[in-house]
């Protein structure tokens, strides 16, 4: 008994195993040899043996392996590659969607049988449950995030995770930016009046955001938290036309998010004047670089010129008022102009 009458007995018996192996095996060469040339290359030095192979066991036997059955064989891998197709594409929008892990979205699609948005509950309620897990974790890295809600004042709040890993990532960012626009529309809301206890904003914010941080714990696998809530409240005053301007030192990709963040209030020399953004930019940038500086700040070079503080600001037509500066993992600096300070006598 020859080689052909060896492989006709065994194609006889075992119709859906060879000719599927072989086909299945050189079928996806071409989609996949442009990326993975070398693990494909003994693929392709035996295609043309395994295209003249088939030719002769179909020639040989064809009661074997009838045309119809090659042509049943070809439709279920088809199909088979377009269900994969489609799945990788629910995958891809579950992943868009929730930006969980490729192997949590997977898993959640096939719990839920391929259906979109009961995978993407799926996922939230794994998320809760990572959340929960995970909330009495330390963190002890992050970023501040500076807020300012008009003219009622403003906040630097202290966004932690546990490792530098998360802090820096994008998601994690994302967190930060929502959080910040949160906060700025409750101090807008409440006219400032949120800016009143630290502790009570600190908590009412992390329930305002409470779905955001839970679903950055359920993508990161880390606990993310709002630590703290510095309040930045402009005392009432004689001087009207208050402006808030903040600094951010070390930003990760998020406008008003990094490493130290400054805040600081000026008012016009002139009644009915506007502070330009660009001055209270530099006021507050000064304070940011100079925050560890000791002594009087009037008297302190101006960060980025040839003069004082106080000369800058008499040359500028502005009145400092107040600032605050927080250096992530230090505690607060604050400065508060003396009310000679104010009136210009200074």
């Amino acid at each position: 008994m020859d080689l052909y009458a060896n492989v006709r007995t065994c194609a006889t018996f075992f119709p859906s195993v060879l000719p599927c192996f072989l086909f299945q095996y050189f079928l996806f060469l071409p989609v996949s040899f442009p990326t993975r040339p070398f693990h494909n290359l003994p693929r392709l030095l035996l295609l043309p043996i395994f295209s003249r192979f088939i030719s002769h066991i179909c020639r040989q036997a064809p009661r074997a392996l009838p045309v119809t059955f090659w042509a049943m064989l070809t439709r279920s891998v088809l199909r088979a590659n377009l269900t994969k197709s489609s799945f990788m594409e629910l995958v891809r929008e579950l992943r868009f969607r929730t930006e969980a892990p490729i192997a949590d979205c997977s898993e959640a699609l096939r719990e839920a049988n391929n259906d979109l948005q009961n995978a993407v509950e799926l996922l939230r309620k794994k998320g809760l449950a990572r959340a929960a897990k995970k909330g009495s974790r330390v963190t002890e890295y992050g970023t501040v995030v500076a807020c300012v809600g008009g003219e009622f004042g403003g906040a630097v709040i202290t966004v932690c995770s546990e490792t530098d890993f998360a802090a820096r990532s994008t998601q994690f960012h994302h967190v930060c930016a929502s959080v910040m626009e949160t906060f700025n529309q409750q101090i807008i809301c409440s006219k400032g009046e949120i800016l009143t206890d630290g502790s009570e904003a600190c908590r009412a914010l992390t329930e305002s955001v409470g779905d955001k941080l839970r679903a950055s714990i359920a993508v990161l696998g880390e606990n993310v938290t709002i630590k703290s809530v510095q309040p930045f409240r402009v005392a009432s005053h004689k001087l009207g036309g208050v402006s808030i301007g903040s600094y951010t030192h070390g930003e990760l990709g998020v406008p008003n998010v990094g490493r130290v963040a400054g805040l600081v209030a000026l008012s016009p020399a002139e009644a009915g004047a506007d502070v330009p953004r660009p001055l209270l930019v530099g006021v507050a940038r000064h304070f940011v670089a100079c925050s560890g500086a000791e002594g009087d700040f009037a008297s302190q070079t101006f960060f980025g010129a040839d003069e004082t503080v106080g000369e800058w600001l008499r040359r500028n037509a502005l009145r400092f008022i107040s600032s605050l500066v927080v250096d992530f993992g230090k505690e607060p600096v604050v400065h508060t102009a003396p009310e000679q300070f104010l009136e210009g006598s200074k």
